[in-house]
């Protein structure tokens, strides 16, 4: 699989094999971080009991369609060819899976819409294991990567965006059916570890404080706790301090 992979530039990315892999497999690739993996699940199986006529008549064996869904939810529980044709659909990509079967080497799960504009790649063992797949260049540390979340767009009014302060570190971006952005740390403030980079929680924290600010902006009424206002502070502090030290290694 992997001499495989590399002819075509690609590598394997192994994901943990705890039942969760085909989640995690698809979190690697759509957030580069595995450990996403129960927020994928979470979603493939709401969409997949949103559109039961779609997927119902495809269930292989006899069990019912509601009890495939709550099974399906459970952690630790095997994704397959529904989850993958479901994940396609929702995410609205096309998923590319490369197989170790001389056979089918390469299988191409086509979304619905007619120009996709991004394509995510697993690769699947034939011993219910999934893996994601990789460029050869890319970075295997999720640490390196953006880390981002995904917000309602309603109510949201550009400006309120200029009003937080921790904009400087973070990009927004707009999602083609106009309902929905994306929070994503700003490439050009991406520092490595090994230069006092963000801490992945202290990252996390960051983005999840500015989508708070900017529902509250909104005037949807959402507060922080107190706790929650620490961790957005001493996490500002910490992006704004590894924003300076970004700009300074320029």
């Amino acid at each position: 699989m992997r001499r495989k992979l590399a002819d075509v530039g690609c590598k394997l990315h192994e994901v943990e094999a705890d039942g969760n892999c085909l989640f995690r497999a698809l979190a690697d690739q759509l957030y580069g971080d595995q450990h996403q993996h129960e927020d994928v699940r979470e979603k493939i199986v709401s969409y997949l009991e949103q559109h039961r006529d779609d997927f119902e008549p495809f269930m292989e064996d006899e069990e019912k369609f509601e009890k495939y869904c709550a099974r399906m939810r459970e952690d630790g529980t095997w994704g397959g060819n529904q989850e993958l044709y479901a994940a396609a659909r929702l995410f609205q990509v096309y998923v590319v899976v490369h197989q170790d079967q001389p056979s089918a080497r390469i299988m191409v799960i086509e979304c619905d819409r007619l120009r996709p504009t991004r394509f995510v790649h697993v690769a699947y063992h034939g011993e219910d294991h999934y893996d994601s797949v990789r460029a050869l260049k890319d970075p295997v540390d999720p640490d390196t990567l953006p880390v981002s979340i995904e917000l309602d767009c309603d109510g949201f009014r550009t400006e309120d965006f200029a009003k937080v302060p921790t904009r400087s570190v973070l990009a927004l971006q707009f999602c083609s059916d106009g309902r929905r952005m994306i929070l994503r740390r700003n490439p050009l403030a991406r520092t490595s570890r090994k230069s006092g980079s963000f801490q992945r929680r202290e990252v996390d924290i960051l983005v999840k404080s500015l989508g708070e600010q900017l529902q509250m902006a909104a005037g949807t009424g959402k507060t922080l706790s107190k706790k929650e206002q620490r961790q957005v502070r001493k996490a500002e502090k910490a992006a704004k301090s590894a924003a300076r030290k970004a700009s300074a290694s320029k």
